[in-house]
């Protein structure tokens, strides 16, 4: 008789994905319950920081994302309007112990999922809506719409910022917020471009008043990946991936640099989207029952810091681990182990949306002069503000419950 506890994992994206290889690493044989009929590749680029690669080594997963990513030089800071370096910070200089690389969201879920079925090929279930969640003894049954229920031992939601998990656990009825800002999204092929307009290998980030740009290669240089977000009052799409006019993304940053603008220029107007940024507030109770959040369901992070893919793949690591350890009470544990730490970086991403978009000419000014002197000083020095998260290590959890920095 098979004594290991069932795990039903719902969503197919990094997380759920992660969580899911994870857990087959430790002999369980989680199902993935997927909302959609047919997984699509949305999506553009994903920076994976060392932290989240530390994990992706423990799943055998590195060398894969080195052969479809690019590894970038550093952070690069340019002046908005002229194009000029403010600041570089070499990764080479930081001593990190994994690297960190830029993936296409794509190839990073093919990859996951590539790995997870070849585990079990009909461990994932698709077209499966979650309609009602209902606590059982040992477990939790999910009940399907137009499907059969589901029971698990354990539940993971790891279904987004709209997670019907989420709404389970916590029953407020209050819907993600919009932040006042839209992004918008495109791709570039390299050999497209003019010598002159390539970007260095670097991440670039050039950062306006109210407006701010992100630049970085994918699939070792073949592509380049931008985002670019601006505030405005308010969003009225319905869709969170809607197509976008490359004239309208023109228009916004027509008067920014002027290489940057060439660029953006040269976007394949097929390739332009965008969407709304949106936030929850940090919810007190991550888990209910046998149902535990993880990722953006438990603590949903702005693009500002780069790390919402990270905190997930974090998440679900330190979650699988406790979940086949099969001690204690799994659900509190977790939420103690990751709290704090997702807390601190929502929170910081958040400082980050203001930092990147001061419209005040002193403050900004001010930003980018305190960058440049950092940088001349002491690359470590220029990054403190964020290496703390990029050295932390999830790949263990002790008998005390703390999690591993190594």
């Amino acid at each position: 008789m098979d004594t290991r506890p069932s795990v039903a994992v719902v969503g197919a994206g990094i997380s759920g994905l992660t969580c899911a290889l994870a857990l087959q690493q430790r002999g369980l044989r989680p199902k993935i319950l997927e909302q959609a009929a047919l997984l699509r590749q949305l999506g553009a680029g994903l920076q994976l920081s060392p932290n989240a690669m530390a994990v992706m080594a423990k799943l055998g997963m590195q060398q894969a994302l080195l052969d479809t990513g690019s590894v970038p030089e550093g952070i690069r800071s340019v002046n908005w309007r002229s194009g000029n370096d403010i600041a570089r910070v070499p990764f080479a200089a930081l001593g990190f112990d994994f690297p960190y690389v830029h993936v296409h969201r794509a190839d990073l879920q093919q990859t996951l999922l590539d790995a997870v079925l070849a585990n079990d090929p009909d461990c994932l279930l698709t077209d499966q809506h979650v309609e009602a969640v209902v606590a059982e003894q040992d477990g939790v049954t999910l009940l399907i719409r137009h499907g059969e229920p589901v029971y698990a031992n354990w539940v993971v939601g790891a279904d987004g910022i709209r997670s019907r998990c989420r709404d389970y656990v916590v029953s407020d009825n209050s819907a993600p917020r919009f932040t006042g800002n839209v992004a918008w999204r495109g791709l570039l092929r390299t050999d497209s471009l003019p010598e002159r307009l390539r970007p260095p290998r670097w991440a670039n980030i050039w950062m306006g008043p109210g407006r701010h740009v992100v630049m970085y290669y994918l699939r070792g240089g073949e592509l380049i990946n931008f985002v670019a977000v601006r505030e405005q009052d308010d969003w009225q799409e319905e869709s969170w991936n809607a197509p976008a006019s490359l004239r309208d993304l023109l228009h916004d940053f027509a008067d920014w640099d002027p290489t940057l603008f060439d660029l953006l220029s040269h976007t394949d107007p097929k390739s332009c989207f965008r969407w709304a940024l949106f936030d929850r507030d940090p919810i007190s109770q991550w888990h209910k029952d046998r149902l535990i959040l993880i990722g953006d369901a438990a603590h949903p992070m702005l693009p500002f810091l780069a790390q919402g893919a990270a905190m997930g793949i974090e998440d679900a690591w330190v979650l699988s681990q406790l979940i086949a350890s099969g001690s204690g009470d799994v659900g509190a544990q977790f939420q103690a182990l990751r709290e704090q730490r997702c807390s601190r970086v929502q929170q910081l991403a958040r400082d980050n949306m203001v930092l990147f978009h001061h419209r005040n000419t002193v403050l900004r000014n001010g930003r980018d002069l305190v960058a440049r002197g950092l940088s001349m000083v002491s690359p470590a020095l220029a990054a403190k503000r964020v290496k703390w998260i990029y050295d932390w290590r999830p790949t263990a959890v002790s008998a005390a419950g703390q999690a591993s920095r190594s």
